[in-house]
């Protein structure tokens, strides 16, 4: 009797019924592992459990096949106590299936499970169940195995620095899956990710190279051009000079991250202006030229400066004149070329005239550097005066340094004492070949002082030419200078015969 009681009593029905035959078509790539589940691929249920599950394979060496045997209790025993239940247990089958060759492989198999059971109680010590519902089905499943055969990529590839670029590689055979790797040649000009990333960093080209698992690849030359230069200025677009002076020029090369902002630079005319490496304009002579600065790399865009190289050889020295007085204002020139005349604007302060003689005539005067040259003199209706002096005959002003002409200038009584600016502008000299010379405005300081009793010319002394300027002026010869206050000696107001000879006694210091 015990050993009937211990003998095992569990008993399974006849299958209730067959599922139909579940088919399928997976595709998978050389070197690709998968699992193959029979239980799923069948496509039953699993209930209370799995019973039983297994594939058949088909007799190749293009798959490497591994199985898993799996055992699993449906209805747990126990094995604690006196009293112990049977139970209902069943083992399936799953595989590690790789894939080794290309090819096409049929693989078949089954499974069932338990969906249902039924338990009685035979004795205190031993229960039966029985299985009253099972679920089972088969599968036929087609493996298409394929390979990767080769990769394509754009096989040139042109980019700026500093732009990104991502490769959508296209893998045939269709349906082949793998991984890939990519590299770049020189690392230098564009580096790439495991995604196929490119970032352009450096002029230059690269060779990147993507390769799948099983040695595929493909290749792509890449070219990193550098970012060229939109637009160029120079800080001025014109500048006046004189000959020795110099005038730094700068560059705005546009965008900001242009790979190559330099630029060189260049004269139009080096007689009139050169120019150095770093934009430094040194004026040469008179003239006019332009300064280019022009991009090197590769976009050739140019800017310009026009440089006006002006004369500066006339000039006036600085004046000393008082209230009431007259002085005369030499024009000096300066000149290293045959120069026939010259033209300016005279601007004097307010109280500050150019004298007229007895006729109503301006008085100008021509100095011995003159050859053939006549000097006139007129107000214009901005109150300045226009000196023009010219030769008919074009002939050219002697000598190269000194007095060219000479302005008698009278002295309001009004103005007070005090410095004064005299202006000499729009000034033009022309040569003897008849080309003009443009020339920088220049200028002179008027000091006005008090009046020296006795020195009537205003040379700071008083000597006999003062009595004799007197004297002049009473016969109504006035000389070039003379200054009234100065000359009326006695101050009453009148200029006689007595200043003179009280301008006698100074000297003799009576």
């Amino acid at each position: 009797m015990k050993k009937v009681l211990f003998s095992l009593l569990l008993s399974f029905i006849t299958l209730n019924s067959w599922g139909d035959t579940m088919t399928s078509t997976k595709t998978v790539t050389v070197g690709q592992t998968f699992e193959l589940n029979p239980v799923s691929m069948a496509g039953i249920s699993s209930g209370k459990g799995v019973l039983s599950g297994s594939a058949t394979f088909p007799n190749t060496d293009g798959l490497a096949v591994a199985p898993s045997n799996h055992s699993v209790t449906i209805v747990a025993e126990r094995t604690t106590g006196s009293m112990k239940n049977n139970g209902i247990t069943g083992n399936y089958y799953t595989y590690k299936v790789t894939a080794l060759k290309s090819g096409t492989y049929v693989i078949t198999g089954s499974a069932s499970s338990c969906i249902s059971y039924s338990s009685e109680m035979e004795s205190i010590y031993w229960t039966r169940y029985t299985i009253t519902k099972t679920a089972s089905g088969s599968f036929t499943c087609t493996l298409n195995v394929v390979d990767v055969t080769s990769i394509s990529i754009p096989s040139n590839k042109s980019l700026t620095i500093g732009e990104t670029y991502r490769f959508t590689p296209t893998i045939y055979q269709p349906g082949a899956t793998t991984t890939l790797s990519w590299s770049s040649s020189d690392a230098t000009v564009a580096t790439i990710n495991s995604n196929g990333e490119l970032n352009a960093i450096g002029v230059g080209t690269t060779i990147i190279t993507c390769t799948a698992h099983n040695g595929v690849s493909a290749q792509s030359i890449v070219t990193v051009n550098p970012i060229l230069a939109s637009s160029i200025n120079i800080n001025t677009s014109s500048g006046e000079m004189v000959s020795g002076e110099q005038l730094q020029l700068a560059t705005t090369v546009l965008p900001a991250n242009t790979t190559n902002p330099a630029v060189t630079w260049s004269t139009s005319n080096p007689s009139v202006a050169i120019v150095d490496g770093n934009g430094l304009v040194t004026a040469v002579s008179p003239g006019q030229c332009n300064i280019t600065a022009t991009t090197t790399d590769g976009s050739n865009l140019m800017a310009s400066c026009a440089v006006n190289v002006l004369s500066n050889v006339l000039y006036a020295d600085n004046a000393v004149g008082v209230p009431s007085g007259t002085l005369v204002l030499p024009i000096q020139l300066r000149n290293a070329s045959a120069i026939t005349g010259f033209q300016f604007e005279l601007q004097l302060p307010s109280g500050v005239c150019v004298a007229k003689n007895n006729e109503g005539n301006y008085v100008a005067s021509m100095s011995d550097r003159s050859s053939n040259q006549d000097i006139m003199c007129s107000q214009l209706s901005n109150g300045n005066y226009q000196i023009i002096v010219f030769s008919g005959t074009s002939a050219q002003l002697s000598g190269n340094e000194g007095a060219v002409a000479y302005l008698t200038l009278n002295v309001d009584e009004t103005v007070a004492e005090g410095s004064y600016l005299i202006g000499i502008k729009a000034i033009e000299l022309t040569k003897t070949s008849g080309e003009a010379i443009h020339h920088k405005d220049m200028a002179a300081i008027l000091s006005v002082t008090a009046a020296t009793v006795g020195d009537t010319n205003g040379d700071s002394k008083v000597t006999v030419t003062d009595a004799v300027g007197i004297v002049n002026y009473i016969l109504g010869r006035a000389p070039s200078v003379f200054i009234t206050k100065a000359a009326d000696v006695n101050g009453d107001g009148d200029i006689t015969i007595t200043d003179a000879v009280n301008v006698i006694n100074i000297i003799l210091n009576k």
